[in-house]
């Protein structure tokens, strides 16, 4: 369960999450139509995913507008990957990062 402090997602969590994947701008009373809830229960979970995090963005097909889409391992100094990571997730054309091996590595998806 979310907030469990355990990090797992239910299924009905997984399902909300692969439903905005597919279609970020899929009405709520739609996917709960499909995932056998209540409208009311799946906005209750997509409100706490949103407090842990959870974003909902679009992002065009970078090779259709001309735009490559770069995935960088880099290798920082020690204990400064956080801040490092911290900087790019403010940037727009940053679209994820994972931090790796302790603190000096780091793994993120830039589209230019």
């Amino acid at each position: 369960m979310v907030g469990s402090g355990s990090g797992t997602f239910d299924a009905l969590e997984l399902g909300l999450l692969q439903a905005l994947q597919l279609d970020g701008r899929a009405a709520l009373s739609r996917i709960a139509r499909r995932l056998g809830a209540s409208e009311r229960t799946l906005a209750r979970r997509y409100s706490r995913l949103c407090t842990l995090g959870l974003r909902v963005v679009g992002q065009p097909v970078p090779a259709r507008l001309g735009m490559t889409r770069w995935l960088l391992r880099l290798h920082c100094a020690p204990d400064s990957a956080g801040s490092v990571a911290q900087a790019l997730a403010r940037r727009p054309d940053t679209s994820w990062i994972s931090l790796a091996s302790g603190g000096t590595e780091l793994y993120c998806a830039l589209t230019t």
